[in-house]
């Protein structure tokens, strides 16, 4: 088996989880101690209509297949294309993150005990994915002995 190849396709893997991370639940509480909510980056406007990352995540999703499929046909640039979308992966969860996370009506129904707001499994799963992708790019060659 090509060890290049098998590099390539878990770092591609990687990325494809961290994308999958924005389906998963983003934010998670309960309302009035009764009902339990939770919440993927999809579906962020039925907590706050302002508040949608549709387009940004169909956008990062297109970046992302695109980088994959980049990998492939540009090797001599394949490490600077991975770290630019891990890069803009991770911009575009912080940017969503504190567009949640400080928004004032959350902050203040979380002060008055109306409701809990907790960080959900798909933040957690991207920002793993994120430092193995990293690990992956910089140690990966000499992890599998990639010549």
């Amino acid at each position: 088996m090509d060890k290049g190849l098998l590099l390539k396709g878990l770092k591609i893997g990687a990325l494809v989880l961290f994308a999958l991370g924005f389906a998963l639940p983003f934010i998670t509480g309960t309302i009035m101690g009764l009902v339990d909510f939770s919440y993927s980056a999809f579906e962020l406007e039925e907590l706050n209509p302002d508040k949608s990352a549709d387009v940004f995540v169909i956008i990062f999703y297109l970046l992302a297949i695109g980088a994959a499929v980049a990998m492939f046909m540009k090797p001599e640039l394949e490490r600077k294309i991975y770290l630019a979308i891990l890069a803009i992966g991770f911009i575009l969860l912080v940017v969503i993150y504190i567009q949640v996370f400080n928004d004032s009506d959350l902050k203040s129904a979380v002060d008055l005990g109306v409701m809990t707001a907790n960080i959900g499994f798909g933040i957690i799963l991207q920002i793993l994915m994120l430092i193995v992708g990293v690990f992956l790019e910089f140690y990966g060659k000499k992890l599998l002995k990639v010549e």
